[in-house]
């Protein structure tokens, strides 16, 4: 590859104005900064994006464009503060998936602009470095594209897949830091001035020095960085007569989480040995170790499935991405079980009280439904109803937004016609 990174350009500021906005237009914070450095008001904005027009938004992203140009010029002169961001806000919210309190970030306008236009300058190095088996925070991937590649590894009969060991980083963002991602990128790509100059400018903000949950950037990088501990731990092997063979058949990770999947669990073991040392020595982060687990083979699999006891018909499987994937079949991680069967209870009995589904069951039945679309829990899917659930939370659920759209557009002429330059909510 020629150029592993993308030159700083009008263009390339314009793109990230573009992709950063993206369904944040109207919002306060940014309703603002297109009022100041656009001078374009929100009744001139909600006009000339009447019928679906990019002019105005193009003129906004252009205007911005060059105030972002102009901060990044500064800061290559040396001014340290160019970027003029303001403080980064920690506090403890609940994560989506799991539910547990982690410390996110809440990042100004402009910080998330710098971010975007920094991914899009290290782009064709990510494009490189990131390996298909990384999952989170990939757009089009997922935990159902997790699902789908490990049911698909582990019955590949050329892997001859037996052992996998599960482990993840302690404290993976807050323990990673930006000067050993930053010093990564200035060997990879040392002519990248202007992209290094923004990556330790971003670092500077950072309350600690390390990446942080909630910036857009961040995910990348942890991501960036992890693809080489995963391609050290495909590339260990042992000799024996003179032939190389690897410790480990395939490393498959879901942002902090790795999977080693291997023919023989010494060898597998040593692999995560090795890798900790790694990641100890060369990165400063600890792995913690989970236990190995011996799949069945594919007939034995299919002889317990038919046993009459419920308790003897369960197989070793991998816990990964909220799917618990087997040989033979995919099901659900218990605790999300748990919560996706509590959501279609209460919706079950909103139709039996009201004959309808509240928007706040709706919302989370329709982004459940996944877990049972992407398994095999046929039984747990009939015992909910859940497909019919799932078509009256959809119906709940446009109606709500019919109706929410229908009140914005309202709100938003009358704005117009008086000039306000508020956002609405």
């Amino acid at each position: 590859m020629k150029n592993k990174y993308t030159e700083l350009t009008h263009e390339l500021c314009t793109m990230a104005v573009m992709r950063c906005f993206k369904k944040k237009w109207l919002r306060h914070d940014f309703m603002d900064v297109i009022n100041k450095y656009a001078g374009i008001s929100r009744k001139e904005f909600v006009e000339g994006s009447q019928g679906g027009s990019m002019l105005t938004k193009l003129q906004v992203a252009e205007a911005i464009a060059f105030e972002m140009e102009n901060r990044i010029d500064n800061l290559l002169k040396g001014d340290e503060n160019a970027l003029d961001l303001d403080e980064v806000i920690i506090e403890p919210r609940p994560d989506g998936m799991t539910g547990k309190m982690r410390d996110i970030a809440t990042l100004c306008v402009f910080h998330q602009l710098f971010n975007h236009l920094g991914k899009l300058g290290m782009e064709k190095l990510l494009s490189a470095r990131i390996l298909p088996q990384q999952f989170a925070s990939i757009p089009g991937r997922g935990q159902t594209g997790l699902a789908n590649y490990l049911n698909d590894c582990v019955l590949r009969g050329k892997l001859n897949i037996k052992y996998i060991t599960k482990t993840d980083i302690k404290s993976a963002y807050a323990s990673t830091q930006y000067s050993i991602i930053i010093g990564i990128v200035e060997r990879e790509v040392p002519k990248a001035k202007w992209l290094i100059t923004l990556l330790k400018a971003l670092a500077r903000m950072s309350p600690t020095g390390s990446l942080i949950i909630g910036g857009y950037l961040d995910a990348w990088l942890f991501n960036f960085l992890m693809s080489y501990v995963m391609r050290y731990a495909k590339s260990l092997h042992t000799e024996r007569r003179g032939k190389k063979m690897t410790l480990v058949k395939l490393v498959v990770s879901f942002m902090d989480d790795f999977a080693f999947l291997g023919t023989r669990k010494a060898s597998v073991d040593t692999a995560i040995k090795r890798t900790g040392k790694l990641l100890a020595d060369k990165y400063n982060l600890v792995l913690k170790v989970g236990k190995s687990t011996e799949l069945l083979s594919v007939e034995e699999e299919r002889r317990r499935r038919k046993l009459d006891s419920p308790a003897k018909r369960g197989c070793p499987s991998i816990d990964m991405g909220g799917y618990r994937v087997h040989r033979t079949y995919t099901t659900i991680r218990k605790k999300i079980f748990l919560r996706i069967r509590r959501q279609y209870l209460r919706s079950a009995v909103d139709m039996e009280l009201y004959g309808f589904i509240r928007v706040v069951h709706a919302q989370k039945v329709i982004s459940y439904y996944g877990f049972f679309k992407h398994s095999d829990s046929h039984k747990a899917k009939e015992n909910l109803n859940a497909n019919y659930i799932f078509e009256h939370a959809k119906r709940a659920a446009r109606h709500h937004f019919r109706e929410a759209n229908n009140a914005k557009n309202s709100t938003n002429s009358t704005h117009a016609r008086n000039g306000n330059c508020r956002a609405t909510a």
